[in-house]
């Protein structure tokens, strides 16, 4: 097998003795939907074919790819991609799925936890910065846009799957938590809490969201026409002034 594939668990820290080569797989493979245990390959070799190229037989009846998120180690390695699919009809409805690398290809799984944080090479190279933890990767990169000043991140599989992460590098570091405004954000914020305060956080505080914003109201909703700002005369200053 090659060096980098471990069926047991995987070290997402930069490791050259985990490099690997391998050819690029057939684009049309199909995956395994949610397998329980996959033989993934991380990091992913360089020669891999990228996601974008392997989606086509790995979409989701129905669906169309929207954006593509790549889980990345602290060496910038990438380890896993987190793919958002919308119905291609339109509508609200969206379905965010893992999928790692294996000898097959691509496959519809995630790494074994604990996974890293979405952003891990953002805070490696930016060791001083705190850290604002959100719910969801597309959250994550419209509170980097926002807040230039943290280090945006998050874990994957949304508000109930944070205990699958590993959230050591939060270790010495400042961090504020922006939930989403709905009891399950409230809840993500609570277990993100008590899991940076476990890996030896240096604080941790939770934004504390107005009763009066939209339901399930996010960050990543600003760029959104049909959301926009949670009420109608705030500004990103104000927003900024929540995190002081």
């Amino acid at each position: 097998l090659l060096a980098g594939l471990n069926a047991c668990g995987i070290d997402y820290r930069a490791d050259k003795a985990a490099r690997s080569t391998t050819r690029k797989p057939k684009a049309n493979r199909k995956a395994e939907p949610k397998a329980a245990r996959v033989d993934c390959i991380a990091p992913i070799p360089a020669d891999a074919i990228p996601f974008r190229e392997a989606a086509a037989a790995l979409q989701p009846r129905g669906c169309e790819l929207k954006a593509i998120y790549e889980y990345r180690n602290e060496a910038g390695e990438l380890m896993m991609v987190a793919a958002r699919w919308d119905k291609k009809n339109g509508g609200s409805k969206k379905v965010v799925l893992p999928y790692t690398f294996t000898e097959a290809g691509w496959k519809s799984a995630a790494l074994p936890s604990p996974r890293p944080l979405y952003g891990l090479d953002r805070l490696a190279a930016h060791a001083d910065a705190p850290i604002l933890v959100v719910e969801g990767e597309k959250a994550a990169d419209a509170a980097g846009r926002i807040f230039s000043n943290h280090v945006a991140v998050t874990s994957l599989g949304g508000s109930g799957n944070p205990h699958h992460s590993d959230w050591s590098p939060v270790a010495g570091r400042i961090v504020t938590i922006w939930p989403d405004a709905d009891a399950s954000g409230a809840k993500y914020a609570e277990a993100v809490s008590r899991l940076a305060h476990k890996a030896g956080a240096a604080s941790v505080r939770v934004v504390q969201i107005p009763e009066a914003w939209p339901e399930s109201w996010d960050l990543a909703d600003l760029d959104d026409p049909a959301r926009g700002p949670p009420e109608p005369d705030i500004s990103l200053g104000d927003l900024r002034e929540m995190l002081d």
